[in-house]
């Protein structure tokens, strides 16, 4: 073995130890012609591998272009390069007891199957090749701090990318009506909680906040940008630019108007080629109307508006401040580094949930 320092060629082994679980063995190595130590690994040469692609085409398999989409994967999650090794090593051991020809979609079932051992938000992104984030109706503040004291003591690769939160006002005729009458907290009262929790704990910026929930009107999604959201989904002013009547029939494949149905005949009712042009005029509608809104506040983008531009009718017909009746929260941490954040692009969006 060559010497890395001086490239002579005469050595000897001073240690050696299995590593890797068994599959190599490594050698403590000392040159003597320098004197220094160096550390070599052996491995048994394996049989042949070759990778069959979806069009039938060939590769042999390829250890490091593997490791290359894991780390992928896992970019900016708390996962070591050890562990990266570890399970491309568990697939590759798999794969050749499979045989000297594997698809590449068993490949990629047996990555997934490591990331999901090591890590669930990996195994998603990975899954998916999209952000990760949770979507919930809330009922209190208890689940919405303890994902907060959670991210501050683990650290932001723990944190997901966005959090959206429906109003308990939201859902489709599909939804049971015990839970569509009674459960959660309402998008007025859940939304300002939701960004209070992100602005305590410093997190604003890492987590993007979105709001969902009967939000079809340009006041109402501005209402929702002023509150402290990033964005705003909205589905049900979508349905109605559709022709949707709410006939609460969505799981029963009758739907009259022919959005949510399987029936031929039903399907007549939705006429794509004069639907499609409703469906725009209302995505570009809204954000020109809410950017008039943010114009008329005074300030240069939607994005700008906070809750000290909104003020909130009362019953008895005289307004507050939505700063007054909502305060910002005084933050108990600094903000965290940041990376791993979404992009934050220039437009806030209406778009079909």
């Amino acid at each position: 073995m060559r010497c890395p320092w001086c490239h002579a060629e005469d050595d000897k082994v001073v240690d050696s130890r299995p590593a890797d679980g068994g599959v190599a063995i490594r050698r403590r190595r000392e040159c003597l012609t320098c004197a220094r130590r160096y550390t070599t690994f052996e491995r048994i040469e394996g049989v042949g591998l070759v990778v069959v692609k979806r069009d039938g085409a060939k590769e042999p398999f390829d250890r490091v272009k593997l490791t290359g989409g894991i780390e992928k994967a896992i970019k900016n999650r708390p996962v070591t390069p050890e562990q990266v090794d570890r399970i491309v090593d568990r697939v590759e051991e798999r794969l050749r007891r499979k045989g000297p020809e594997v698809t590449s979609q068993q490949v990629g079932l047996e990555v997934l199957a490591g990331l999901a051992k090591l890590d669930q938000v990996a195994y998603i992104r990975e899954l998916t090749g999209r952000l990760v984030g949770i979507k919930t109706a809330i009922g209190g503040w208890h689940f919405l701090n303890e994902i907060a004291d959670n991210v501050l003591r683990r650290g932001l690769e723990y944190a997901p990318d966005f959090l959206v939160i429906d109003g308990g006002e939201g859902g489709s005729g599909a939804a049971p009506q015990a839970l569509f009458d009674h459960m959660s907290l309402s998008i007025e009262e859940a939304l300002p909680r939701a960004a209070d929790v992100l602005y305590e704990s410093g997190l604003k910026e890492r987590i993007r906040l979105v709001a969902s929930g009967k939000l079809i009107t340009s006041a109402r999604a501005a209402w929702a940008l002023c509150v402290g959201a990033d964005f705003v989904n909205t589905a049900r002013g979508f349905m109605f630019s559709l022709g949707c009547i709410q006939a609460l029939r969505c799981h029963t494949n009758t739907c009259p108007t022919g959005i949510t149905t399987h029936n031929p005949r039903l399907q007549r009712g939705l006429v794509v080629e004069e639907k499609f042009q409703r469906v725009a005029n209302y995505a570009m509608g809204m954000n020109k109307d809410i950017e008039m809104i943010a114009h008329s506040c005074g300030v240069a983008h939607p994005r700008l508006l906070r809750r000290e531009h909104c003020r909130i009718v009362q019953a008895n017909g005289a307004s507050a401040a939505l700063n007054m009746l909502y305060p910002y929260p005084k933050p108990k941490h600094a903000p965290l580094e940041q990376h791993a954040t979404p992009a934050r692009t220039g437009a806030q969006f209406i778009a079909a949930e």
